[in-house]
């Protein structure tokens, strides 16, 4: 317990609110990557539980063979498509959001510290080389931080695009081997 309250003694006020962003990210990324994982595009004929209502309505007009008013098959399929992914890219824009925001945080508190630094300094009257490297070495906590963090919200939003990517393609080639088949039928 002693070496965390170190980080925040050392960290300053902004490694507060960067823990709190922290933990949303570790929360957002986990839930989005099970989210991703659990939800199944497969053929079926109820509703999906996933809420991609997008997925089912292409299932279900892969089905019958007609599209949305006015438009064909195809054209439909490629709106149900663009559907799906804007609602699971939702997802990695809010964790690279996340990522941005723990950088921008950080190098706040690094220029926060180093104006704490030179405040120091100004006020003795003399820059000791302890005395900056003291300040310094202060001010790089929260840097270090708000990177470790960006990499990680980066690291999920990677991995949540990816699933997306693979699900989708295998929805595209599962209603693709769909059609194929009424077409040989017919």
């Amino acid at each position: 317990m002693q070496e965390i309250s170190f980080f925040f003694e050392k960290g300053g006020l902004l490694f507060y609110p960067l823990t709190m962003l922290g933990l949303l990210i570790f929360y957002l990324g986990f839930y989005q990557v099970y989210f991703c994982l659990k939800c199944d595009f497969k053929a079926r004929h109820k509703k999906p539980d996933c809420n991609f209502i997008w997925a089912h309505k292409a299932f279900v007009m892969s089905e019958n063979g007609s599209g949305f008013k006015g438009a064909t098959l195809i054209e439909s399929l490629e709106i149900c498509f663009a559907k799906v992914e804007e609602q699971m890219g939702r997802k990695v824009s809010t964790m690279r959001f996340c990522g941005q925001i723990s950088t921008l945080m950080g190098f706040l508190g690094t220029v926060t510290g180093m104006v704490k630094t030179f405040q120091a300094v100004a006020q003795k009257g003399a820059a000791t080389p302890a005395l900056l490297a003291g300040g310094i070495y202060e001010a790089l906590f929260t840097t270090i931080y708000g990177l470790i963090l960006a990499i990680i919200a980066v690291g999920f939003a990677h991995l949540i695009e990816s699933i997306t990517r693979h699900r989708i393609r295998n929805l595209e080639a599962e209603i693709l081997r769909k059609l194929e088949i009424q077409d040989t039928e017919s």
